[in-house]
């Protein structure tokens, strides 16, 4: 598999642009089909930038989160709309380096509001809980047709039961399936597991299906991506990771924090090599990175895999 350059953030561009986030939805409320310039003006700028794949701003979206606002039908033809823009946007360059679409699935903890992503906590929440959860909106994102379903910041082991269940449900899936885990980390990122706590090497063990193309991480602080490739080595399978700026988010006060020195992102030709040679082929970033910080990842990236922007890799 070639090396592909992910998008970054959505919530901070469209926050600079102006959007104004939504309590339920946060950056989802761009796919009303009042605000959908905004996505294509986030999509270009990730284009512009060298992403090579575009991830919908969805992660936020859910059917419970539109209530009062669409009813579940326009909430489905608003995703084939995010999927259908970027599309047009890709077929509009002519030849030059293809972009893959990858339809954001956020997990069920951030339909919580407090946070609960980051730290696996889902309550009193059950396997059937989140695959209902997940369902209907999974069934949705695959009549858009997009390339790739990315589950992005999956955080509770029954959430990983309920993604099996659900993939081995749909047996003639064709549309390649990622998943992205949160993570926690013990001091100076030793005892690393996911954020509820479970072990990475009991998630591996997991009867994931060949359906999942690739596993990852995303949203966790960069300094700590190294030893997160190391331990995610037992899924045997190509890599995504896409650490945030390196600011901290407090899930009650929903704001960020600088990020330290020492957690601040350095994507250099030498790291990207590094994380390339022990299996990573998406390379990306998360919350509060840009299309500058995707600009200095493409061209680290393309600097060491020898494939320049507007050529094919």
């Amino acid at each position: 598999m070639d090396a592909q350059v992910l998008d970054g953030a959505s919530g901070t561009l469209l926050e600079n642009w102006g959007l104004e986030m939504h309590p339920k939805l946060w950056a989802a409320v761009c796919i009303l089909p009042e605000n959908i310039s905004y996505v294509s003006k986030y999509y270009q700028a990730y284009i512009d930038a060298g992403a090579t794949v575009l991830t919908t701003p969805t992660y936020q979206a859910t059917f419970a989160g539109f209530e009062g606002l669409l009813t579940p039908q326009e909430v489905e033809k608003q995703f084939k709309a995010v999927v259908d823009v970027a599309r047009d946007l890709i077929q509009q360059r002519n030849g030059a380096q293809p972009v893959k679409i990858a339809a954001s699935v956020g997990p069920f903890g951030a339909s919580l509001l407090g946070g609960q992503e980051f730290n696996g906590d889902y309550g009193h929440a059950t396997v059937d809980d989140i695959y209902n959860f997940h369902a209907a909106r999974f069934d949705a994102f695959l009549n858009s047709k997009p390339d790739i379903i990315l589950f992005e910041t999956i955080a509770n082991r029954l959430e990983c039961e309920a993604i099996i269940r659900l993939l081995a449900d749909r047996p003639s899936i064709t549309t390649p399936v990622w998943v992205a885990f949160s993570i926690k980390w013990g001091h100076d990122g030793d005892n690393v597991a996911l954020a509820d706590g479970t072990p990475l090497s009991e998630i591996a063990a997991m009867p994931w299906p060949e359906s999942v193309e690739m596993f990852g991480g995303n949203c966790f602080p960069p300094k700590f991506a190294r030893k997160l490739i190391e331990e995610l080595e037992p899924f045997h399978r190509p890599l995504i990771i896409y650490p945030n700026s390196g600011e901290v988010y407090d899930g009650i006060t929903k704001e960020w924090a600088p990020a330290p020195l020492d957690q601040q992102a350095q994507l250099t030709p030498s790291v990207v090599k590094d994380w390339y040679d022990h299996g990573v082929r998406v390379f990306g970033g998360c919350c509060r990175t840009d299309p500058a910080y995707i600009s200095n990842l493409a061209q680290s990236v393309h600097s060491v895999l020898g494939f320049a922007e507007g050529s094919a890799s």
